[in-house]
């Protein structure tokens, strides 16, 4: 599968539920070792309506602590937090399929947690 494959797909969960399209895929590098590095895995995905936070890289990330988001002007970053508020992490365990024109997931019974909150370091 390539990045590619999931960029821009919608996430609909088992209820119909549209979950906005990925923006970005976040790895871990923990797969298996070749000669020069570990391979690759993917951890989950970041879903929402809008793209301009999460390419900037204003969006919480799995695994950062506080002190390590990215930092910026405070009005900058105060309105991106603000539009990207609706934004998911998705866990790849909670991916059932991917499709040709949407990623299908299994949603938690209270959804899944928002992107800005910081995602949880371990699928």
């Amino acid at each position: 599968m390539r990045l590619s494959d999931l960029l821009e797909r919608a996430v609909v969960d088992q209820h119909g539920r549209n979950w906005g399209q990925v923006h970005d895929v976040y790895l871990v590098q923990d797969g298996p070792v070749s000669a020069t590095a570990a391979a690759f895995r993917i951890h989950g995905l970041i879903a929402g309506r809008g793209t301009f936070g999460t390419q900037l890289g204003y969006v919480g990330r799995p695994g950062y602590e506080h002190d390590q988001e990215t930092r910026g002007p405070w009005v900058l970053k105060a309105l991106v937090r603000r539009l990207q508020r609706r934004a998911v992490y998705v866990p790849w365990t909670d991916v059932v399929e991917v499709g040709d024109h949407q990623v299908i997931v299994r949603s938690p019974p209270n959804g899944f947690d928002r992107a800005n909150s910081g995602a949880p370091s371990s699928p």
